[in-house]
């Protein structure tokens, strides 16, 4: 299973933990009225929702800290051929999740009024409307290009990473990649 085997995802989202945690204390909280009185959280890259969930349980109680109640939709994101079963399973707390350390790992879903959302379109593209994302999370996916370039085909080296010098078609395809993200987040982002 992909969370039980990704210790280093966990620990980049350890590491981000405290930042967004102050950073969530910082956020808005929109009123009754206002658009969706919900609080809006996109994981984008999500893989199977496994290893972002104690962050995402944490998250949740942050926001009610300020504002007891606070419905929360928490949106998983990734590629279409994504392995989805495994996402809601774990997000809807149908199959226990352990970190790679074997520690269980909190369920937001049992907190009540928290609701789970997935979408297939791909970070490269919007994956929400105009102005509905309260926060957005990502961590180890932005490395992945929306299309492969072809200029390591038929080469020794299966990733750019591993080359002396990266191929301009990869850096290419990154730069071009990294602004389509941006701009499709600051549309998403309220």
């Amino acid at each position: 299973e992909y969370t039980a085997s990704t210790k280093g995802c966990f620990d980049v989202i350890d590491a981000a933990t405290p930042l967004v945690l102050n950073e969530i204390k910082k956020q808005s909280l929109r009123p009754f009225g206002v658009g969706s009185p919900a609080f809006h959280v996109a994981d984008y890259g999500t893989a199977d929702g496994g290893t972002s969930l104690g962050l995402m349980t944490k998250m949740v109680e942050s926001i009610r800290e300020r504002q007891d109640g606070k419905e929360v939709v928490i949106h998983y994101e990734d590629q279409l051929t994504n392995e989805w079963q495994s996402v809601f399973n774990h997000a809807l707390g149908l199959k226990a999740v352990s970190d790679a350390y074997g520690n269980p790992i909190p369920n937001p879903y049992d907190m009540k009024d928290v609701f789970v959302e997935a979408c297939g379109v791909g970070f490269h593209n919007q994956c929400y409307p105009s102005s509905s994302i309260d926060f957005g999370v990502s961590f180890t996916a932005m490395h992945w290009l929306s299309r492969f370039p072809s200029s390591l085909r038929g080469d020794e080296f299966m990733h750019a990473a591993r080359c002396g010098a990266t191929p301009e078609a990869e850096k290419d395809q990154a730069a071009a990649d990294w602004r389509s993200i941006l701009l499709a987040r600051a549309k998403e982002l309220v």
